[in-house]
């Protein structure tokens, strides 16, 4: 891979003690192989309340210049640490993935070279290894939103996803809850944005706990209704813009 791509790599974490060191360390390790022209690692603590903020205190030190620890005094939400993350981040070109490695962060070059054709590049992940109500759900989620949104993406929720800043910086991240890849990725459709999609693998969570619970479910389907309507309370207004120009 050319070395003509400057990249932020952005991790929302939250109560991940048993696993941040070792993502934080494989990530630089994997991103020194990609001969990349510029990068930096964002890491943001959304409000842990166990020994992740020791830890990332103590990688920073050591990646002194490279690494980014921005911390939440408490637990906010997923959406915003990871706007936070990306208001933070500086350079063309922003991933993110989750901090559980259920991921390979070696495989960001699969999206770097769509990365000229797309103004976001998606993952999907080509054979999930989850449970089988998990799969069932993630299977009817993205039926019904691809249709309510006009999508025809694979896998919506993917934590794995590379972003022009551009885009990012158009896209205002409203939400609160899980649907925060579902809401980037319906405005920038809405906006004229290019989405394009490749396969990533996913692995068994090594370590820790999923932040997931039934509870988020129904919660989802609330957020869902609240960004449908919000989509379309915005198309009215720029009909009506465009209407008087």
């Amino acid at each position: 891979m050319k070395r003509n791509y400057s990249v932020s790599i952005v991790f929302p974490a939250y109560n991940e003690e048993e696993i941040i060191e070792k993502t934080v360390e494989t990530t630089f390790k994997a991103v020194k192989k990609m001969n990349l022209k510029k990068f930096e690692i964002i890491v943001v603590d959304d409000g842990s309340k166990d020994n992740t903020p020791k830890i990332l205190s103590k990688l920073a030190k050591k990646h002194k210049g490279v690494l980014k620890i921005l911390t939440h005094k408490k637990n906010l939400c997923y959406a915003k640490a990871l706007k936070t993350g990306f208001k933070a981040a500086k350079y063309p070109l922003v991933f993110y993935t989750d901090a559980d490695l259920q991921f390979d962060v070696s495989e960001l070059p699969l999206l770097l070279g769509r990365a000229k054709d797309f103004d976001i590049v998606a993952g999907y992940r080509a054979k999930r290894h989850d449970a089988p109500h998990r799969l069932l759900i993630s299977w009817a989620y993205n039926r019904f939103v691809n249709v309510l949104f006009s999508l025809n993406l694979k896998d919506v929720d993917c934590a794995f996803k590379l972003f022009s800043k551009k885009a990012l910086d158009e896209i205002e991240i409203e939400s609160t809850g899980f649907i925060v890849d579902l809401e980037i990725l319906a405005k920038a459709r809405k906006k004229g944005f290019l989405i394009g999609e490749v396969p990533v693998s996913h692995f068994e969570r090594p370590l820790g706990t999923s932040k997931v619970t039934s509870k988020l479910v129904f919660e989802t389907i609330s957020d869902i209704a609240w960004l449908k309507k919000k989509i379309r309370k915005e198309d009215k207004k720029r009909s009506a813009e465009n209407r008087k120009k």
